[in-house]
């Protein structure tokens, strides 16, 4: 059967549709694909920078606490604070052996407390020391011989940030004489290890963070327009303040760090790379679009070509059955017999001159109707109708050939005719109707 333009265009629509479904569907699985590519290779990159950093500012921590604790171990040192301690030596002298520490390690300032924590010494009397604090840190040095690290802050005085180290000094005997408390510079010292990281389209944050007495989290935030009253402490955002370790945020990962009260954040911003991913889908969309839409009008250029071919040879098909039809109808108009075709019901479909002008019937006016009613044909002897098709086929043919009979025309006239019938046979067992052929007698 024949393919119309309509049909072909439904199924060139088709195929556009299944191969653009099997693009979307590939561009979907590529771009998941690629996003958890991305996911883990964020991961990867974040939980190698915080191991980095934590592994550099626990190394810087634990150095500078070396350092204090080889510090007030200074025969020295011990020797004029116990002198200071029992009065044999004034304040001037013990600042003048702190000056010289904090010039040779370029420490900001240096604080002498007694062990019950009060202030009795400093290189620089303008500034006070977060007493709350260090004390406590002092009380634990105490406890344990050892050095920590006691807070970072910003000073009311010079409003610099401050790191504390807070380690006990003794005597030769290994009393305790009080504790020294040695300020260094957070600009100068870790603020270079909590730099913004980033690598091509990659994006990290190192950030200090402690839980406060509120049980909110906050983040060491040394910048700030008003650095007078501003804290170096600032709230976390919203969505991290409660528990920035939980696992929901994806891309934050926290770690302890060692020798501080504090601890590591590490955010990764990877919404550039995704940004970048998600031009790239969207461009290969337009281009593969545009690949569809070209497909699209070459599978329709070649069903219009297609139909073009096939209508050529349809009128070539057309024009040389109109041929055999008029020849047709020429070689069974030059037949003296009357010719008549039927339908299996019986109904007419075709007669040449002859018949038309013996019934005085026209084709075109009686086409379609019974050939029994509109011509009918009476057994000579009997004058019972010569033709009943329904039952010639269903096997009363017994009137087949050269059988006399007469004709009732158009006008009612009986004109006597020899009659001859025949099925018109196809490839099928089944007939497709009968042809009557009749003729006058001499």
């Amino acid at each position: 059967m024949k393919t119309t333009l309509p049909h072909k265009l439904i199924i060139v629509a088709a195929i556009t549709g299944m191969v653009a479904a099997f693009f979307i569907l590939l561009i979907v699985v590529l771009n998941r694909e690629e996003k958890r590519r991305v996911d883990a290779e964020s991961n990867a990159l974040l939980e190698t920078l915080i191991s980095s950093k934590q592994e550099l500012l626990s190394d810087w921590f634990s150095d500078e606490i070396d350092d204090v604790s080889l510090i007030v171990k200074s025969p020295s040192l011990i020797q004029l604070t116990s002198r200071y301690v029992e009065g044999s030596a004034d304040v001037l002298a013990l600042v003048a052996a702190y000056n010289q520490i904090r010039f040779e390690h370029n420490y900001a300032e240096l604080v002498f407390l007694n062990e019950a924590g009060e202030y009795l010494a400093s290189t620089n009397p303008a500034l006070t020391f977060n007493d709350s604090i260090d004390r406590d840190i002092l009380a634990q040095a105490l406890k344990y011989d050892s050095s920590f690290v006691s807070d970072i802050y910003r000073s009311s005085i010079d409003h610099r940030i401050y790191i504390d180290l807070v380690t006990v000094i003794r005597n030769a005997y290994g009393k305790p004489l009080g504790g020294i408390i040695f300020k260094i510079h957070a600009e100068k010292s870790i603020d270079k290890f909590l730099t913004d990281w980033q690598m091509e389209s990659y994006k990290c944050k190192v950030s200090l963070i402690q839980q406060q007495s509120d049980k909110k989290w906050h983040v060491y935030h040394p910048d700030s327009s008003n650095a007078s009253t501003q804290p170096c402490w600032q709230p976390l955002s919203k969505r991290l303040r409660n528990d920035p370790s939980s696992p929901r945020h994806r891309f934050v990962r926290v770690c302890k760090l060692s020798h501080t009260p504090w601890d590591l954040m590490a955010e990764l911003d990877n919404s550039k790379r995704k940004a970048e991913i998600n031009t790239s889908i969207t461009i290969s969309g337009m281009i593969g679009a545009l690949s569809l839409l070209i497909f699209f009008f070459g599978l329709l250029y070649l069903a219009y070509k297609q139909e073009k071919i096939y209508s050529k040879r349809f009128r070539e098909k057309e024009n040389a059955l109109d041929l055999i039809k008029n020849q047709f109808q020429f070689s069974m108009d030059m037949l003296s017999e009357a010719i008549i075709f039927t339908d299996a019901q019986g109904a007419i479909r075709y007669m040449n001159l002859a018949a038309e002008m013996l019934s005085g019937w026209k084709l075109v006016d009686i086409e379609g109707k019974p050939l029994e009613k509109q011509i009918p044909l009476m057994q000579e002897e009997s004058g019972m109708s010569l033709l009943n098709v329904k039952n010639w086929f269903s096997g009363e043919r017994a009137y087949n050939q050269d059988v006399a009979a007469y004709l009732i025309n158009k006008a009612g006239i009986q004109i006597p005719v020899i009659c001859s019938l025949a099925p018109l046979q196809r490839d099928q067992p089944d007939s497709d109707g009968l042809i009557v052929v009749f003729t006058t007698k001499d």
